[in-house]
């Protein structure tokens, strides 16, 4: 368990499968088969209210990641919402992926692993799922398209987001530009919000 939204229950995050398991005195692909449902109901049992639990990596999941990191037709993405480091924000829980996914994967799969080359890394982040969610003028740096361009360092980029503290931006990312607009600036918000709701070919119009 990565992150716990009961105020109660947070001493218990971050948890290993492997200590629940120990705790309650039964094999570990036990607790690991149905650590969702038991999470729930043991919370529930304690608390009487519900909790969101989030999942951290295990060796064997992170093995499973890098194989399937490697197929081409995979692409990146994010489950985790957009949590400002900010404000009332600062109370919710979150996982590290929030702020560290796609840094992850140029510094520490594609930079340190070598399990990708930079271009197909951008590729599995930007030209791939447009593709794939049939956005028509999004993904590529080409003439006619809306231009979100994200300037990093190859060299230096990398997430520092952690358990302990999931809401640190990654390093190495100094320039964004949404929609043509500059965002980012020096690795500081300007302030502008060009962002605009992007509809797939599924919408129907009202």
């Amino acid at each position: 368990m990565s992150a716990v939204a009961e105020p109660g229950a947070r001493r218990l995050a971050p948890v290993l499968c492997s200590e629940s398991s120990a705790e309650r005195g039964e094999p570990l692909t036990a607790t690991a088969s149905r650590a969702d449902h038991w999470i729930l109901l043991e919370y529930r049992r304690l608390w009487s209210r519900e909790v969101l639990p989030g999942s951290g990596l295990t060796d064997e999941v992170k093995a499973h990641l890098r194989r399937q990191l490697a197929v081409p037709w995979v692409g990146v993405c994010s489950d985790a919402a957009s949590i400002a480091p900010v404000g009332r924000s600062l109370d919710s829980p979150t996982h590290p992926r929030a702020y560290g996914s796609f840094a992850r994967v140029l510094g520490h799969y594609t930079r340190e692993l070598g399990l990708l080359t930079l271009p197909d890394a951008v590729r599995k982040m930007t030209s791939l799922p447009a593709q794939v969610l049939g956005l028509k003028d999004r993904g590529l740096l080409k003439e006619g398209y809306w231009a979100d361009v994200v300037v990093f360092d190859p060299d230096t980029v990398a997430d520092t987001a952690t358990y302990d503290d999931p809401k640190r931006y990654p390093k190495g990312i100094d320039y964004v530009l949404v929609n043509g607009a500059v965002v980012i600036d020096g690795g500081h918000h300007t302030g502008v919000r060009p962002g605009r709701v992007i509809y797939g070919p599924g919408k129907v119009s009202a």
